[in-house]
């Protein structure tokens, strides 16, 4: 949740958007982190899953659902909670079972202690500011190699097509999203570093989550380093977030939503300062 969700429809031959729809996908809606203000501080992992119930239900009170990076992990919550509401899954490099493999960012949740993320709520007033998350991160500028082996651009790396691409990559990359204490902390203690959503001891809104109960067709994304992998197929799916131990259904060849994260908005916008309201609108490329 660092980065906003326009990653999904950045620029022409790099947007799911367009891929869904040259498919045939006619809905597609996109929803974003709405970036949190003082009176947000206190919204919690309910709140946005209550959120994400209110939206399903106005668009009919089914959908096919696709999860990206933190908004994975919403995205199965919300199905596991709300098993009838959502028809088939897909998760890409979605934070599933932290105790699967090591990456830089569940070792830093691991061995942080809870009294750092507290202190760094405290320091944007109740929230979690983005820039703050970045520092702790220790990201590092990406040069215009690293962007273009990034993208997969067919464009050659002077050319004036790919320069655009690599000014909106830096436009997305640069803009990060403010979030709420409650929820951030919430995030960091109960999936990083007790790992209960994989464990079985995560609750949404009263109940807990029981993923090997889960019966839609699902399709689990996974990739170590730059290397993406397609699981192997089960008649019954199994969640993991290691290549090679995870299991899944066929892909879904319709997606409703794309739970990049939550409080939508539509894309493109006119600036990196530019966030709409609190739910999804269509999204139009």
């Amino acid at each position: 949740a660092l980065h906003g969700a326009a990653i999904t429809d950045l620029a022409p031959r790099h947007s799911l958007v367009a891929a869904l729809q040259r498919a045939g996908i006619e809905r597609v809606f996109v929803t974003d982190w709405r970036s949190a203000n003082t009176d947000m501080r206190l919204l919690s992992i309910d709140n946005y899953v209550a959120n994400l119930n209110v939206l399903v239900d106005e668009l009919g009170g089914a959908v096919d659902l696709v999860g990206l990076c933190q908004g994975g992990w919403m995205a199965l919550a919300y199905a596991a909670r709300f098993p009838t509401k959502v028809r088939k899954l897909v998760l890409a490099g979605a934070p599933i079972d932290i105790a699967a493999g090591n990456s830089k960012l569940s070792d830093l949740a691991r061995n942080t202690p809870m009294a750092i993320f507290k202190e760094l709520v405290d320091l944007g007033g109740g929230r979690i500011l983005g820039h703050r998350v970045r520092q702790l991160w220790a990201l590092s500028p990406l040069d215009r190699e690293a962007v273009h082996h990034l993208l997969q651009s067919p464009d050659a790396i002077g050319s004036a097509a790919f320069r655009r691409l690599e000014a909106r990559f830096h436009e997305w990359y640069a803009w990060t999203v403010d979030l709420p204490g409650t929820y951030y902390l919430q995030v960091v203690e109960q999936l990083f570093k007790e790992n209960r959503l994989a464990g079985g001891s995560f609750e949404i809104l009263g109940r807990p989550i029981d993923l090997a109960g889960m019966r839609c067709p699902l399709f689990l994304l996974a990739a170590v380093m730059t290397t993406w992998w397609r699981l192997n197929r089960s008649s019954r799916p199994r969640i993991s977030s290691i290549p090679g131990t995870a299991r899944s259904r066929e892909p879904p060849r319709r997606a409703g939503i794309s739970a990049c994260s939550w409080a939508g908005r539509s894309w493109p916008r006119s600036g990196p300062k530019s966030r709409a309201g609190c739910c999804a609108e269509a999204f139009q490329p």
